[in-house]
């Protein structure tokens, strides 16, 4: 969406202007503020609301920028957020228009591609196998073993009429035995056939030994040997064979189990074998009417809640599950919320990470427990899961197979009412839908244990079940009737199926819902010596695809809300012809022509309604939040700023939309607008790319694109905000990985630079984590990095109509980078010569240059060059207010818009120190000229004094194991070092007296690593920068994880040592002393003998010491009086001090 702006003023309204507002007043509009704005639902959900900007509608500016205020939260732990997460600042332009799709596929939050064909006809998905016929050389080498002979005519197992069909028959070793058969290979089976029926689709036969006597409805489905695969008709009655691929061998000891299934085909009869009835369980077969439901796109089912009202302390939901390909990724299988979309129970199965998430709660929120998964619990594989949560006791439980996979506690939310129930989708407007199979879903008013989960996981639920009263949804998926909805037994309605979720059989594959019987088919077991041969033969099994449901509009007005025009529930389109290769994989194959084509159209219409609105997400700035353990904002807070400049055509009227930070601080947020004359005027800005893109594809994904030009700009520039995000893989991108980010004109590379940012010099500091690690395009409790490119000369202006921008860069397979990049597009410079001072950098109380204050020596200021010519030269008058005034002559090289620190003269040390804490700088005769522009040349900045030192300062440097990395200078106000300090020695106290005359200097400490002098992470040790009196007593403790530098100003009022002072060996502090006093080393490092006499000479105590750091003496049994204190080295160096005792 592209922006074009020309303010146009009637003369009475500059009059009036001129009276109320003039160049260079600021307007300062206060929007989110501590109190009274909540954070959004949803993870990292913004704080937001609607403000009125008309005081500034109308006027000019030259810039507008926004003071973000964080300051701890109290009411949490830590106060501040714990981590550093992705905060926005965005303005939400809304354009009081929807649109809505002329169909949806799926119903409301189904699909809306730009095409959609589908069948009049049934769709068909063909399923290729192979299979095997074997021939024997000799058919008469057959010895047959039969095993019952009875009078009744059965139905099973070849009841062709069923969907599907799955029994095992139990023959014990006795029958076998008593038949005749010894050990050795089964060849096959015969059946005899009373009526031949119909044909059956992929008779399965398998086989395994078994020491059980009888079976029961818990079939076991593992360990058998599969003979037989192939689609069988029985072509006459009598005995008639069905011949192994696979042989069989028996051992003559154990039991037999057969195992048969089948898939039927619509129409046909049932084939009727003879059979006999027996006095024990021979027989078990699978419930003829088992089916599931198949959710795959924009499938759901809404359940009904009327009998979900006593739900509160207790809750069980259970079903089966098997996740289609599409697995794992972001959905639900379930998700409920309340009236007002609070989420009540959820579960993801898996979420994108592999995991499953089990949600219970109320509007107060919910609790949460979840463990990582392997793919077979949640992909191409039936699994039993039920989930429980008891609020009274707070237990909330995973159970995967009638197991308990996972338990949490103290999680004592109660169920709140639930009012809405999608099962196969989650409550998102974005794609959440399960794609996998479910069945047997059930909701139970109370907290199901693990035995009796286990023993009903197979069956379907009845009046026998101990709980049975508590059942209070209950969908078998056996059934879905022809208006496209399935029963649910409990409420004793159809449901809906919106989508649709297809019912499918289980092709024979039955693994529950087995029911016993004494009734068995009779059958003789063949042995065939003879050599064979076998062939094989490709065989598609084809399988009735679902209907999809498709709901088409209309409008019948222009600007009103598209009506529903009709629910077609249609065929979708497929494939015929398929070509395999050996391995059955499909190589080719025939699309059938669909009989119907929709084309998609988008309706507009009016509306202002939330979720139906085109809303238009401005990002006019991003930050990051810091790590916040052990961190403290203060009282009043930190305040950053964003330059939004290029976004004020967004502020206009008394309803503007905003949305900022998030959960981990309190955010207090103002505009800010200074009226008057920019260096150049806005024209315009437009969107060319906003998301989240993977490195693996970025730069598919991130193309060219031709942007047209505004034929009334004559200067452009691309605004991009780039933030690398992810690690623990490869080169640990994006977060912690160096790219190289490029930008293209017209296919040719202008700008090329390194996304990576060093992180140790970061204002706020230290912060309770990973702060100082450099990290691409940002660093925590920092806003992003945002990249301002001009590329005006790349176009031709005023004949080139359109721009080719790119962007590229370097490829990696992990990793992605949060994504803004705007166009922007403006008029000629307004001025020629012109400068304007950004920021007074020191003296200034500002928390975000704490690193460079407080000072008594040099000012620091931020220049930038507002005029179209190169600024060269230029005046800048500063100094404390009511003191004396300095100039100093820049000259340099700073073309239009670029900035430059400029660090100037020292200003006269006492000035301040006269009380007064405002420092003032003004520039000037920018190239010689006269400043066309006056509004932008002088700041004001409030300062603190540097402290002031009475006595001569003693540095106590304690290094860490990486003391190499360590040093400090000591430097005057003319930059010359009057003091330096190497280090060669790990965990080593080093003490130095820093003997100066009086005046104001600046201790700094450098870091080489760049993690300070302590960091946790890097497990280097803590070393410490203790500042001390002469006498000993301690002036400060430098923070020691300072990154990469930590600077120290102050101003020393100390006489200058004498030359013993300056070679004093130790001082000793307090002085007078009572029970003990301390020594501290200052110019030694060898160990010394310590005696103490009395004035009349008499020794009274003595020890000789090795240890250089501070030693303490107690002197509790000396009486109050002068005593002298002899301290020699082992060096022959000595030191006699007067010690007074009281």
């Amino acid at each position: 969406m592209k922006h074009s702006f020309t303010f146009f003023l009637a003369l009475f309204l500059s009059v009036f202007i001129s009276t109320a507002q003039q160049p260079g007043d600021e307007i300062e509009i206060q929007t989110i503020e501590f109190d009274g704005y909540p954070v959004g639902d949803g993870w990292l959900a913004p704080r937001e609301g609607y403000f009125d900007f008309t005081e500034v509608d109308g006027l000019e500016f030259e810039k507008v920028y926004v003071k973000y205020r964080l300051k701890c939260d109290p009411t949490q732990n830590p106060n501040c957020g714990e981590w550093d997460y992705l905060s926005y600042l965005k303005i939400i332009e809304h354009t009081g228009v929807g649109l809505h799709p002329s169909y949806l596929i799926g119903g409301e939050g189904g699909f809306t591609p730009d095409t959609f064909s589908y069948m009049n006809d049934t769709a068909w998905e063909y399923v290729p196998r192979y299979e095997e016929t074997i021939v024997y050389d000799n058919p008469n080498a057959l010895t047959e073993y039969q095993v019952g002979n009875g009078s009744l005519s059965v139905d099973a197992p070849f009841n062709a009429s069923l969907e599907d069909s799955h029994v095992q028959y139990l023959y014990r070793q006795s029958e076998l035995s008593a038949a005749g058969l010894t050990a050795g290979d089964l060849t096959g089976m015969q059946f005899n056939v009373l009526d031949t029926g119909g044909e059956m689709q992929n008779v399965k036969i398998s086989l395994k030994a078994t020491t059980l006597n009888e079976l029961d409805e818990n079939v076991d489905l593992t360990g058998f040997t599969e003979v037989y695969s192939k689609n069988t008709t029985f072509s006459s009655t009598g005995w008639q064979h069905l011949d192994f691929t696979s042989f069989f061998n028996w051992d003559s000891t154990s039991n037999i189990i057969v195992d048969i299934s089948f898939v039927g085909i619509e129409g046909e009869d049932a084939v009727l074998v003879s059979g006999s009835n027996y006095a024990w369980d021979c027989a078990a077969q699978a419930s003829t009417t088992d089916s599931y439901f198949n959710f795959n796109g924009p499938d759901k089912i809404d359940v009904p809640t009327t009998n979900l009202g006593n739900i509160q302390d207790e809750i069980t939901i259970s079903f089966w599950v098997n996740g289609n390909e599409e697995q794992p990724q972001d959905d639900s299988v379930f998700d409920a919320i309340d009236v007002d979309g609070n989420r009540m129970i959820n579960v993801h199965l898996p979420w994108s990470g592999g995991g499953v998430f089990w949600d219970a709660g109320d509007a107060t929120g919910y609790d949460r427990i979840n463990i990582a998964l392997t793919e077979d619990q949640y992909k191409g594989v039936w699994n039993h899961w039920a989930f429980t949560k008891n609020a009274v006791t707070g237990v909330m439980n995973i159970y995967l197979n009638g197991e308990l996979l996972h338990t949490g506690s103290g999680l004592t939310r109660p169920i709140g009412a639930i009012s809405e129930f999608p099962l196969g989708k989650g409550q998102s407007t974005e794609d959440r839908f399960y794609d996998g199979k479910i069945d047997d879903f059930q909701v139970w008013s109370t907290e199901l244990d693990e035995a009796t989960i286990a023993a009903w996981m197979h069956k379907e639920v009845d009046a026998s079940h101990p709980n049975y009263s508590d059942l209070k949804v209950n969908y078998t998926f056996d059934v879905s009737t022809p208006d496209f909805k399935t029963p649910e037994a409990i409420s004793a309605t159809n449901s809906p199926l919106t989508g649709v979720p297809q019912k499918q059989s289980y092709k024979g594959d039955h693994f529950k819902n087995f029911t016993t019987g004494s009734t068995r088919p009779d059958v003789k077991f063949n042995r065939n010596t003879s050599t064979y041969t076998v062939t094989q033969e490709l065989v598609e099994d084809a399988y009735p695809k679902g209907k999809v449901m498709v709901e088409t509009y209309v409008q019948n007005t222009a600007g009103e809300v598209p009506v529903l025009d009709e629910t077609l529930y249609v065929n979708p389109t497929y494939y015929n012809n398929y070509q395999y290769d050996a391995n059955l994989v499909a190589t080719d194959s025939t699309l059938v022509t669909p009989d119907v084509t929709l084309t998609l159209q988008q309706y507009e219409y009016n509306t202002t309604e939330a979720g139906e609105e085109i809303t238009v997400p401005w990002e006019i700035g991003r930050y990051l939040t810091p790590y916040g353990n052990g961190l403290d904002l203060g009282d009043d807070g930190w305040t950053w700023i964003f330059d939004v400049t290029d976004f004020q055509h967004l502020f206009q009227g008394d309803n503007v939309h905003i949305k900022a930070g998030n959960f981990q601080e309190l955010l207090d947020m103002k505009f800010v607008f200074k009226v008057g004359t920019a260096p150049r005027d806005f024209v315009g800005i437009q969107s060319v790319y906003s998301g989240r893109y993977d490195m693996d594809t970025f730069d598919e994904t991130v193309v060219n694109k031709t942007i047209d030009l505004d034929p009334t700009a004559q200067m452009f520039s691309v605004k991009t905000t780039l933030t690398g995000h992810d690690f623990g893989s490869g080169n640990n991108c994006g977060e912690f990985c160096y790219n190289t980010h490029k930008l293209l004109v017209n296919g040719t590379e202008e700008y090329s630079w390194e996304i990576m940012q060093e992180c140790g010099e970061n204002a706020l500091y230290p912060q309770g984590g990973t702060w100082i690690y450099d990290r691409a395009g940002w660093c925590p409790g920092e806003p992003a990095t945002v990249q301002n490119l001009d590329i005006t000369s790349f176009i031709n202006v005023g004949s080139d109509t359109t721009v080719d921008v790119d962007y590229d860069i370097d490829h990696d397979p992990d990793g992605n980078y949060v994504t803004e990049i705007f166009f922007v597009e403006y008029g000629a410079p307004n001025f020629t010569n012109d400068a304007s001072l950004e920021e007074i950098i020191a003296p200034n109380i500002f928390k975000l240059n704490t690193r460079f204050n407080p000072i008594c020596g040099e000012p620091i200021v931020k220049i930038k060059n507002t005029g179209e010519a190169t600024l060269t030269s230029l005046d800048i008058t500063y100094g404390v207010e009511g003191g004396s005034s300095y100039t100093y002559e820049w000259t340099g090289s700073l073309p239009f818009l670029e900035e430059e620190i400029v660090s100037l003269p020292a200003v006269a040390m006492q000035d301040y120190y006269d009380g007064v804490t405002d420092f003032t700088v003004t520039l000037s005769n920018a190239n010689g000229q006269g400043d066309e522009y006056e509004f932008n040349n002088t700041l004001t900045s409030q300062f603190e004094t540097a402290p002031i030192h009475e006595q001569q300062m003693i540095v106590e440097f304690t290094t860490n194991i990486r003391y190499y990395e360590n040093n400090y200078v000591v430097y005057d106000t003319a930059g010359n070092i009057v003091f330096e300090r190497d280090f060669d020695t790990a965990s080593t106290t080093y003490t130095d007296l820093i003997n100066l005359p009086p005046g104001c200097y600046e201790l700094v400490v450098y870091d080489s690593g760049g993690d300070g002098m302590y960091n946790w992470p890097s497990n280097h040790g803590n070393g410490s920068i203790v500042l001390k009196n002469y006498d000993g007593t301690t002036i400060t403790t430098l923070e020691n994880w300072f990154g990469e530098s930590i600077r120290y100003s102050f101003r020393n009022d100390a006489v200058l040592g004498t030359d013993d002072q300056a070679m004093q060996l130790y001082t000793l502090h307090p002085n007078p002393a009572k029970d003990a006093f301390t020594i501290s080393v200052l110019n030694s490092t060898e160990a010394y003998s310590l005696k103490v006499y009395n004035v009349t000479g008499k020794l009274l105590h003595e020890e000789f010491v090795t240890d250089t750091t501070d030693h303490n003496v107690d002197i509790s049994k000396l009486s109050t009086g002068v005593y002298l204190l002899h301290l020699d080295a082992e060096n022959g160096s000595s030191q006699v001090q007067k010690l007074i005792v009281n």
